[in-house]
């Protein structure tokens, strides 16, 4: 083996390592139901506001709405946090 080939065989196993698995929560189908309510809310209240930059989802995975919580954290003010902590709390709920 060539010290190029090692060089780029190594990196691709270091990448590799560095990738994290997909995350994967486990929310019960009324939590589910919940957190796409909130979702949609979230949407309509501060869409342009506070989530201009993300796509809406019709269907919404709880991994999906917890992507934008920061964004409503940091943009939509007092509000805008409650409705995050509780999709969030929703999303990290066990059954």
């Amino acid at each position: 083996m060539s010290n190029s080939e090692n060089k780029s065989s190594g990196f691709k196993e270091t990448e590799q390592s560095l990738l994290l698995p997909p995350l994967e929560l486990k929310v019960s189908p009324e939590a589910l139901a919940e957190i796409q309510a909130l979702y949609h809310e979230a949407f309509r209240l501060y869409g342009s506001q506070a989530l201009w930059n993300v796509r809406h989802r019709d269907s919404p995975t709880a991994e999906t709405a917890l992507v934008i919580t920061r964004a409503l954290r940091t943009y939509a003010g007092m509000p805008g946090r409650r409705l995050a902590e509780r999709i969030e709390a929703l999303c990290h709920a066990v059954d």
